[in-house]
């Protein structure tokens, strides 16, 4: 669900995955690390500014 948002929508913050997956914050921050270590996401920004969008392969 995720990768298919950042794939229409180009990005995602914490805060949407938290809303799309009806999770709070800190499940949401578990599944986003998650993804970026099996390189999948890529983290840019910090703290307010943070997105995640697809990993260059």
């Amino acid at each position: 669900m995720i990768l298919q948002y950042v794939d229409a929508y180009g990005s995602i913050t914490r805060g949407q995955v938290a809303d799309l997956c009806s999770v709070t914050a800190l499940q949401a921050r578990s599944l986003l690390k998650k993804l970026v270590e099996a390189g999948e996401l890529a983290l840019i920004g910090e703290r307010r500014a943070a997105r995640y969008i697809r990993a260059p392969r």
